[in-house]
């Protein structure tokens, strides 16, 4: 089973988030902060497979969180999610191009569409071994 670290401030959003990546198949290790999600990668029992973060929080953007949780994960594949537009967040420099983003609200099927093209080259990967 694949485990999603899922970082969002907002609560409402990430219980909601966190019930549709269960809905999944993943088990999900929920964070409502940046620090609480450095403290749960500093972890090494835990073995990611995703970081899925919001890219406006309090006190460290998503792109310095997955910075810093790569020094412990260097493989980790990351999914940025805003309500902001991929463009404006670009423009202000928080993302680059060709990172993975999904835009909030999304939907279930969105949702699993965006995972599984970010996890699926993982996955062949590992086959390959």
């Amino acid at each position: 089973m694949r485990t999603i670290l899922l970082v969002e401030d907002e609560q409402t959003i990430r219980e909601i988030s966190k019930k549709m990546l269960e809905m999944l198949g993943y088990k999900v290790i929920a964070a409502e902060s940046p620090a609480e999600a450095l403290k749960i990668s500093e972890n090494r029992d835990n073995k990611l497979d995703l970081l899925m973060t919001d890219v406006v929080m309090p006190g460290m953007n998503g792109r310095q969180l997955a910075d810093k949780i790569r020094s412990f994960f260097p493989q980790l594949k990351v999914l940025f999610m805003s309500g902001y537009t991929a463009n404006v967040i670009v423009d202000n420099g928080v993302l680059k191009e060709g990172m993975e983003f999904i835009q909030k609200p999304f939907s279930i099927n969105g949702l699993s569409e965006k995972i599984r093209s970010i996890l699926a080259p993982a996955a062949s990967a590992a086959k390959s071994d």
